[in-house]
């Protein structure tokens, strides 16, 4: 009879926050062009506040295609070298960046999917026809509860199907199936990684700003935001390290 693993949570949690400070100098590094490429996208963006539409679906594809870019390099920060060198673009990396990019609107579009249908079926329950405006943001003013919960089944799928993007990542030949396979018996475990804990240091963040801030506080912020999605993306590169190693072993055996 084959023993149930179970990914070890804790352990991933701290060794997530743990590698950023061990490897300082390599960490930041390899966010310096990432980072410098969101932030500045974002900033012309909110600068430019131009209302022509075809122009802000240009800068939000530049803008995705940069957050792509900046997993990319997380994920390969975690699984083939905390050695890496100053991160550049070449035609291998455009090649992951195009695959990563499409893989995050097919993931996304299953967890929308699941999303709307729980939504709809909410909103015709509970005759709640502005449930669709709150927010699941515990920080926002129109937070709802209700909204939160009815997250918890998309983000289980959101999860679920998370480990394509370290495996797209390496180079790894990856689907959504054995995504979903490999996951198996830790359904709960990926929701806590990938999507409860997200949610808790983003309310973390959202408490440190405040309104009317200093340029100095906006550009710290910034920064450690960025860090904190650093870290979000290598439990994920954690949880796929594990699963990987757990399926090489089965193959041994």
């Amino acid at each position: 009879m084959s023993v149930i693993y179970k990914l070890p949570v804790i352990n991933i949690i701290i060794e997530a926050f743990w590698v950023p400070w061990k490897y300082k100098l390599q960490f930041f590094n390899m966010l310096a062009l990432p980072m410098f490429l969101v932030v500045g996208i974002t900033s012309v963006w909110s600068e430019i506040a131009i209302e022509n539409r075809s122009f802000n679906l240009i800068l939000y594809l530049i803008y995705v295609l940069s957050i792509s870019f900046f997993a990319i390099k997380c994920h390969r920060f975690i699984l083939i070298s905390h050695k890496v060198k100053a991160p550049s673009i070449n035609f291998s990396m455009l090649k992951r960046v195009i695959a990563f990019f499409i893989w995050l609107i097919i993931v996304y579009i299953v967890a929308g999917i699941t999303l709307a249908v729980l939504l709809t079926l909410a909103m015709n329950t509970f005759s709640d026809g502005e449930l669709m405006k709150t927010s699941h943001q515990f920080t926002d003013k129109n937070f709802s509860w209700l909204k939160l919960v009815i997250m918890l089944p998309a983000g289980y799928v959101l999860a679920r199907l998370s480990l394509v993007f370290p495996a797209i990542a390496i180079d790894e030949r990856t689907s959504m199936k054995w995504s979903w396979k490999v996951s198996q018996n830790n359904g709960i475990r990926m929701l806590v990684l990938i999507g409860a804990l997200p949610w808790i240091l983003t309310i973390f963040l959202d408490l440190l700003w405040r309104e009317n801030g200093t340029m100095l506080e906006y550009v710290i912020l910034s920064v450690l935001g960025y860090i904190v999605v650093a870290i979000e993306i290598f439990i994920l590169s954690l949880v796929f390290k594990e699963f990987y190693r757990k399926e090489q072993l089965v193959k041994k055996e």
